[in-house]
């Protein structure tokens, strides 16, 4: 999923307006480079975060630079998403999840709600990118949500996917079972819809037995 945030960045410029009030930040070229940089040099520490692998101190003193690094940008354009969202999952890795949940509610305040045709799959992603964040922090309520305004923007059966994770959580499992059976039948999703049906017609949940992990986003 890191690897998407590049393409996020990139795109995520010719979405949004330019409001150049910051001195440290003049102009979109110089917020681009240095939100690459930002990116660039944090790719080991997320990717290690992703893998589930323990992070250095080199790696935390990398996110915590990166956080700094970070507020210029946002004072450059408050209004752009991409900084808010980097934010959160810098804050994640670093185990600090209610200032992560924080970023993520900034980033939705701002992710535009009117766009373009040929811009509605990248912000489908954007919103399904919070949705799984939300699911991983254990909100389900709110994956469930941003999963929504994914497909609602552009159908796909991984947004579907994850509404129904977020719906087994919240123990709503008719509607879950409802949104899985036709799923099966998608190639993208195909595999993980089927064993999360399995595992719904198969076994009861219950606070022991909990299919959060059945099919990782």
């Amino acid at each position: 999923m890191w690897w998407r945030t590049s393409l996020f960045l990139l795109l995520g410029i010719l979405l949004a307006g330019c409001s150049g009030t910051a001195a440290v930040i003049k102009n979109d070229k110089e917020y681009f480079e240095k939100t690459q940089l930002v990116v660039d040099h944090t790719l080991a520490a997320m990717a290690k975060f992703e893998q589930g692998t323990p992070l250095s101190k080199a790696d935390e003193q990398a996110l915590e630079t990166a956080l700094k690094d970070l507020e210029p940008l946002i004072a450059f354009d408050p209004k752009r998403f991409q900084p808010y969202l980097l934010k959160a999952r810098f804050l994640r890795a670093l185990g600090r999840e209610d200032e992560a949940k924080a970023a993520s509610d900034q980033a939705r305040l701002v992710i535009p709600t009117r766009t373009a045709a040929s811009e509605d799959a990248f912000v489908a992603d954007v919103h399904y990118e919070l949705a799984v964040n939300a699911y991983e922090a254990g909100d389900s309520e709110q994956a469930l949500a941003d999963a929504k305004l994914a497909d609602a923007k552009f159908a796909t059966g991984k947004y579907k996917l994850m509404q129904a994770r977020a719906l087994v959580q919240l123990k709503r499992l008719d509607e879950a079972k409802a949104i899985l059976k036709p799923l099966q039948k998608e190639s993208q999703v195909s595999k993980e819809a089927q064993s999360l049906l399995k595992f719904l017609e198969g076994a009861e949940v219950s606070a022991a037995s909990s299919p959060k992990d059945a099919g990782t986003p």
